[in-house]
């Protein structure tokens, strides 16, 4: 009776994983991409997002004058502008897509995100 539960999970876990691994690019990287990524792009990334912070500390007292009025969500537009999509940018961004989609989904090799 276990052996005819377990079975049973796991075909019933076999079609989300097969559609998952559908979804995956099969593209291949050059060298000179990859070094492009490990010497340029993710350490800039990195450093926009520290100096982010520490603009976005520097200008707290500012976005706090800027969020009196409605909606008040001027800190919430600061962080995501000045920390946020720099972190994206370099932690969460596929290899070889350089465009920048303020929304966070780096899925567009071709770098025409959709508004």
């Amino acid at each position: 009776m276990k052996f005819r539960i377990v079975l049973l999970l796991v075909f019933a876990f076999m079609k989300p994983v097969s559609v998952l691994a559908e979804d995956v690019q099969k593209t291949y990287f050059g060298v000179d991409d990859v070094v492009v990524e490990i010497l340029l792009a993710r350490p800039l990334g990195l450093v926009a997002t520290i100096a982010g912070i520490g603009v976005f500390a520097g200008i707290s007292p500012l976005t706090a004058l800027a969020s009196i009025p409605e909606p008040h969500d001027a800190f919430v537009k600061t962080a995501d502008a000045l920390i946020f999509a720099p972190a994206w940018f370099t932690f969460e961004r596929p290899l070889g897509v350089y465009c920048f989609d303020p929304r966070g989904f780096y899925t567009d090799p071709n770098c025409d995100p959709a508004y």
